[in-house]
């Protein structure tokens, strides 16, 4: 078990509420670990989706953006659809911490607390 602590996170998202970090990483890692989970998935990286069946990640005008296309033939039309199906980006995933001091409230100011409360 690896004691890193990640970063970053691979972020999968296809504008649907479907969106999951499908890999973690840190800074320096962040390509090699886009490229094994692209491997894993049998997904080449390529600069133009090709017409040709199967899954193809290009690099979108974004930079550090991925988008992944499914082709397929469609014998109906004579023509191969390339179907987008997800974007992937880093994102950072580190937890910030927010300094919370508690304000010095009367003791009306508790009293009107209390009342808010029962409602």
């Amino acid at each position: 078990m690896s004691d890193k602590q990640y970063d970053y996170g691979l972020l999968q998202y296809n504008g649907t509420d479907d969106n999951k970090i499908v890999a973690n990483s840190i800074l320096e890692d962040t390509k090699p670990t886009l490229l094994n989970y692209l491997i894993r998935n049998n997904i080449p990286i390529v600069n133009e989706v090709p017409e040709r069946w199967g899954l193809y990640c290009v690099r979108d005008e974004h930079p550090d953006v991925y988008k992944v296309f499914m082709v397929y033939f469609d014998k109906e039309g004579g023509v191969y659809i390339k179907e987008y199906q997800y974007s992937l980006q880093w994102i950072n995933i580190v937890a910030k911490a927010i300094d919370y001091k508690p304000n010095n409230k009367t003791d009306e100011d508790m009293q009107i607390d209390k009342i808010f409360i029962k409602l």
